[in-house]
């Protein structure tokens, strides 16, 4: 992936599946002996090409799910279970007008329309 950064073929970097595949736990900085800050860089490029209408259809879907409310995956019924087996506290109810808030503040709504407009939902 740098070697593609140094050759300057940005666009094949923003369209490529590979940058998704970071997870952004910054191993990759603690193993480095140049201490090359990869995940930073990786973040920008996933921003760079979410700009562009480059981004995983599940990830557009997880996002519309946060917006509307408030968890990115559902609370599964095993879940509940086993949480009220081991005696865990039930999981509270997302404040949905405070993320409502967040997301109005930081202009996610005009970012996910441009996005879905963008990617036509083809990317997978």
């Amino acid at each position: 992936m740098l070697e593609t950064i140094l050759l300057g073929q940005y666009d094949e970097l923003l369209t490529s599946n590979l940058i998704w595949l970071c997870t952004s736990c910054h191993s990759c900085l603690e193993r480095c002996p140049q201490r090359i800050e990869l995940s930073e860089l990786l973040i920008d490029l996933k921003n760079a090409a979410a700009e562009s209408g480059n981004i995983p259809k599940l990830l557009l879907e997880r996002a519309k799910r946060i917006a509307e409310t408030g968890q990115s995956t559902p609370v599964s019924k095993a879940s509940l279970v086993w949480r009220e087996r081991l005696n865990l506290a039930p999981i509270s109810p997302v404040n949905v007008e405070e993320i409502q808030t967040i997301l109005q503040a930081t202009e996610f709504p005009g970012w996910l329309e441009r996005t879905r407009s963008n990617a036509n939902g083809t990317r997978k």
